[in-house]
């Protein structure tokens, strides 16, 4: 997936966001061979020494590096949320500005119920009434 979207294509320049998607993907995966490839290498481990019958020394480390490696591996569930959160460019600024101390602003972006809404002074406004089951006018 990331050498399709590394590929540029015909007549085209890369924009911006394929390289944040590009970037989005490699933290991932970086975070996924780090969280999975200890546990699957002390697993392989852990089950030699039980098929080679090692000594109960070295089993019982191997067992013990295999129940640390085992959240880590579960932890990759629970960092994929905020990877993706904190990847995302606009999460990242209200963060930013959150631990310099000011308040994240919040984009104004134009709503539609924004730009129908009627003037305070207008007569004409949606009012509940019992006849009508509280949707009249």
């Amino acid at each position: 997936m990331a050498r399709r979207l590394y590929r540029p294509l015909p007549g085209a320049a890369q924009s911006s966001s394929r390289l944040r998607s590009l970037r989005t993907i490699a933290v991932v995966l970086t975070v996924f061979a780090v969280c999975f490839v200890p546990f699957h290498i002390t697993r392989i481990v852990y089950y030699m020494a039980r098929l080679l019958e090692a000594d109960c020394w070295v089993r019982n480390i191997v067992n013990v590096v295999y129940k640390v490696t085992r959240p880590l591996a579960s932890a990759n569930s629970c960092l994929d949320p905020v990877l993706y959160l904190l990847t995302g460019d606009k999460y990242r600024r209200q963060l930013r500005q959150l631990c310099r101390g000011g308040r994240p602003r919040l984009p104004m972006a134009a709503s539609s119920l924004a730009l129908v809404s009627l003037p305070e002074d207008s007569s004409c406004r949606w009012t509940a009434t019992p006849q009508d089951g509280g949707l009249g006018r």
